[in-house]
């Protein structure tokens, strides 16, 4: 079982404790990750993209649309051609790679929420 990444300001704080079905979705830059929230707050911490999609690996709500934007498609609004609006009406590009991909991904969310 992979451990959650740590969110930490520094090493001395405690980890925070949030609700992941409060995260709308990360934003990756370098060795920093932006965790964004339902309620317009955000924390960073030192971790990367690739190590929180990895963590999530199991978890199909998260899809990795960019180099750096990972969301909750929980709160995702609308999908056009390439791009993904989510609830707080902010817009984010899904890279030219990973269109049919992500396609893919929601077209499976979608059929497995309408068979519940």
């Amino acid at each position: 079982m992979k451990k959650e990444p740590k969110q930490r300001k520094n090493k001395r704080e405690e980890p925070w404790d949030i609700d992941m079905d409060q995260t709308i979705l990360y934003l990756g830059m370098k060795n920093y990750s932006i965790k964004y929230f339902t309620n317009g707050s955000f924390k960073i911490f030192a971790c990367t993209l690739k190590r929180i999609e990895e963590f999530f690996a199991s978890d199909k709500r998260f899809i990795r649309i960019s180099k750096s934007c990972l969301i909750n498609c929980q709160y995702l609004k609308r999908k056009s051609s390439n791009r993904i609006i989510m609830i707080d009406n902010k817009t984010y590009i899904i890279s030219r790679r990973r269109v049919k991909e992500v396609e893919r991904k929601l077209e499976l969310i979608k059929t497995e929420t309408k068979k519940v």
